[in-house]
């Protein structure tokens, strides 16, 4: 709709995507990054803080995954944390 085209083009999609990035990453605050951070590195037992788990889930920034209770950071929140060298890809 942007480019007023009927095809959605890899570039529309990119843009889409860092639009939602920046999204998330706005619904998140630095005080946050080890809350999260122990999510992404399975420490999911460890949570206590219920009421900053569930901020994270209405935020979107966690998502639960299929009919369980798996759940993890958002991909885009991954791919931040990446980029700020938060989590060092293998």
């Amino acid at each position: 709709m942007r480019r007023h085209s009927e095809t959605i083009s890899e570039e529309d999609a990119s843009y889409a995507l860092e639009e939602l990035k920046t999204s998330l990453i706005k619904r998140i605050e630095e005080k946050d990054y080890e809350f999260l951070l122990n999510i992404y590195n399975g420490n999911k037992r460890g949570i206590t803080d219920r009421k900053m788990f569930l901020k994270m889930l209405q935020a979107s920034v966690v998502l639960i995954y299929g009919t369980g209770y798996w759940y993890n950071l958002h991909p885009l929140v991954i791919e931040f944390f990446k980029e700020q060298g938060l989590i060092v890809q293998k």
